[in-house]
């Protein structure tokens, strides 16, 4: 709300002078609009996403984050661009959100000058932003099925699934223990990663 007031203050002439075509408004990112359904050909976010994505607890950032994608996905119009603007260097919910049909990123550093959207102060350490730009995929319904991919294949993974390179099991990489306790995807993670890096031995 603070951010809206600053802006309505600092472009009045503008907004008055559009004649409608420019307007700022306080919506609920979290709660469907039906005003709202295919209405934007672009719509940028600067620190709405990286919000949810710092929300501690998995399933509780899981649920919120698809909330907020699937919302995005009605607002865009068919063909219609969502640009996120973020510190971080990757963003697997986007990488894995079936409701876009690719995903372009483009690294913005100190010597990008000519481009006002990043605020490089404020993009950590590493003094450098990300731009992602993706496209929606129309053929996608939200709300019906999963609305994120299987990027490491979970539903296939067996106890008896084994290393090519060590001959090692799933089973015996976990050391017998239960999937439940660490949770599937953690496992399938360290699982798949073990499997690109293996020398040979477990580790």
């Amino acid at each position: 709300a603070v951010c809206i007031y600053s802006n309505k203050r600092r472009d009045h002439a503008i907004v008055k002078s559009s004649k409608g075509r420019l307007d700022y408004q306080i919506l609920n990112i979290l709660q469907p609009n039906d005003n709202m359904t295919s209405k934007f050909d672009v719509i940028v976010d600067k620190g709405c996403l990286d919000t949810f994505l710092f929300r501690s607890g998995h399933q509780e950032r899981e649920h919120l984050v698809c909330t907020v994608l699937n919302n995005i996905h009605k607002c865009l119009k068919d063909g219609g661009e969502y640009i996120v603007i973020t510190p971080r260097q990757k963003v697997k919910f986007l990488r894995d959100y079936r409701g876009f049909s690719s995903i372009k990123r483009l690294a913005l550093d100190e010597s990008s000058s000519n481009i006002v959207l990043a605020d490089l102060e404020n993009c950590r350490k590493s003094k450098q932003c990300f731009v992602f730009s993706c496209s929606k995929d129309s053929s996608f319904v939200p709300g019906r099925g999963n609305a994120f991919r299987d990027s490491y294949n979970i539903s296939c993974k067996s106890d008896d699934d084994a290393c090519s390179c060590c001959k090692v099991t799933f089973k015996e990489f976990r050391g017998g223990e239960d999937m439940s306790g660490r949770g599937i995807k953690s496992w399938a993670r360290r699982w798949s990663g073990h499997r690109e890096h293996c020398k040979g031995k477990v580790t």
